[in-house]
């Protein structure tokens, strides 16, 4: 029995990545884990105290006392490792609504802080101690869209982003009627300010309206609670000069809000433009499953954004009748994406990944497959034998601008069937292949056998059978590391700043560093 998995990878053509070092830089691997307060969050990487090396911060809540504590605590790299205790650990105001990171104070380095109701605020950095102040100052005046914050959860609402590209972070803060973007026009001074849609002419048509609406809680149904939305803005340069634009996406519509000069976005046309985007359009259906997950990246290297729409189709209550589709668009720099392709698979897929493959610049794809069909006939078996999940790589063929039809390699992985509920297995991504953990050059595979909980790096390499080269990676696995338990998501990234790739692991109680080892 199997359950597929697909993924999909570009054509070597890269010089410098056929010619990459034969001899592995690393020795091993060795792992440790953080110790968390309460369940994670969210864990983000950055160079909080300024020496240049990546420290990790985690949020984190302790639902084991009423009413739930939020925390924040930061590991700093010390001598390429990190402890396991964090180096600094405190709660989180009870104003917070949403996080927000970025330079927002004279003298460099990166603050943490939060959105509130009445405004935005950040805990400055106290050189003195070596750790942000436990104390948050106000930023910004402003009542913001966000009306009582909720101790169960505390969403991330901005990275460090620049909108203007004067080098310095700006902010984008949600109104009770809309969006207000705060430019800082010299360190801490945030001198210029835009709200979208306020040059509108009295009676024209506006995007960014607040709805609201009612709702039964399924807790009291003789109740009902009142809801207000307002609408997600995505941060994407559409056009590809340089600078941000800002997107909303309502049903199968999209709006484009085009910074056209620095720190001006404008609602006159052709600042602001809509288009409609055929693969978003849903036809409503009885009893029917059908959800869009949308990605906007970078895939062909021209700098203009294209467009990945992942839906998943079906009938409420069969099982095995879920699809996936896939469409890739490629940017027109207008925002009037059609879609170039599209790849079909029987069940559920994850939202496929983009990665370098082959250091040509372009972004492949790796996708994987559960097929709710067979999932559904392994679990009404009366043998509880494994189930195979197979992972699949196709080539990109530049000379016919399409992938090739038949994979150019597969991986088989046996799971047990109970374990498929266990650990998450049918949903979580079993395959990695994320960038290079030997120093050779090329992009390695790491597996996750759930049987033994271990992982298993495969270095990658080319293989050449007459076809010209064909990505390959070794049947072996080079490095078998073992771990206590399988993860939810894996991240590839160079903690310990030797130059080598290492693991991150995250689990939602901890997360663990599988830290590379240089010869």
């Amino acid at each position: 029995m199997k359950i597929r998995a697909l993924a999909l990878v570009a054509l070597v053509a890269a010089p410098g990545f056929l010619r990459a070092d034969e001899e592995h830089q690393v020795s091993g691997f060795h792992v440790k884990y953080l110790a968390l307060y309460g369940r994670r969050e969210s864990t983000l990487n950055y160079d909080f105290d300024g020496d240049g090396k990546l420290d990790i911060l985690n949020v984190t809540i302790n639902s084991d006392v009423n009413p739930p504590e939020r925390w924040l605590a930061i590991h700093y790299q010390r001598q390429g490792d990190y402890s396991e205790s964090p180096d600094v650990l405190w709660p989180l105001s009870d104003q917070a609504c949403a996080l927000v990171l970025g330079d927002f104070l004279p003298g460099g380095g990166t603050e943490i802080g939060f959105l509130a109701e009445d405004g935005v605020y950040v805990y400055p950095w106290n050189a003195a101690a070596k750790r942000p102040a436990e104390q948050p100052i106000k930023l910004i005046h402003v009542r913001t869209f966000f009306r009582a914050p909720t101790f169960r959860q505390i969403p991330l609402w901005q990275w460090k982003m620049d909108l203007s590209g004067d080098g310095l972070d700006d902010l984008i803060v949600p109104l009770p009627s809309g969006y207000r973007l705060y430019f800082q026009t010299a360190p801490g001074v945030f001198g210029k300010t835009s709200t979208l849609e306020s040059d509108l002419q009295p009676g024209s048509e506006r995007v960014l309206g607040v709805t609201a609406y009612a709702d039964a809680p399924e807790i009291s149904p003789s109740q009902f609670v009142s809801i207000t939305e307002l609408p997600r803005l995505e941060i994407v340069d559409i056009n590809g000069d340089g600078l941000p634009d800002l997107v909303l996406i309502r049903k199968n519509t999209m709006t484009y809000f085009l910074q056209k000069e620095p720190g001006v976005f404008s609602a006159v046309r052709p600042n602001r433009v809509s288009y409609e985007i055929a693969t978003l359009r849903d036809e409503i259906k009885k009893d029917s499953v059908n959800l869009n997950l949308i990605k906007f990246i970078d895939i062909n290297g021209d700098r203009i954004a294209d467009l990945v729409v992942t839906k998943i189709e079906g009938q409420l209550g069969l099982f095995d009748s879920i699809k996936t589709s896939i469409y890739l668009h490629l940017g027109t720099g207008r925002g009037n994406f059609n879609a170039d392709r599209r790849i079909v698979i029987d069940g559920v897929s994850i939202d496929p990944e983009f990665i370098d493959m082959n250091g040509d610049g372009k972004l492949d794809v790796v996708t994987s497959r559960l097929r709710t069909d067979l999932l559904k006939q392994a679990a009404n078996s009366v043998l509880l034998g494994d189930v195979t999940m197979t992972y699949e790589v196709f080539q990109f063929d530049s000379a016919k601008n399409g992938f090739m039809s038949e994979p150019v390699y597969e991986k088989q992985i046996f799971v047990r069937k109970s374990d498929l509920e266990k650990t998450g297995a049918g949903a979580v991504p079993l395959v990695f292949i994320r960038g290079d953990l030997t120093g050779d050059g090329r992009p390695d595979m790491v597996v996750i056998d759930p049987r033994t909980n271990e992982l298993l790096i495969h270095p990658g390499r080319i293989k050449d059978v007459g076809r010209g080269p064909q990505i390959d990676f070794d049947k072996t696995a080079h490095y078998t590391v073992k771990i206590d338990k399988h993860p939810r998501s894996l991240q590839l990234m160079d903690v310990n700043s030797d130059g080598i790739n290492d693991i991150i692991l995250y689990y939602n109680g901890s997360v663990g560093l599988v830290l590379s080892e240089k010869k």
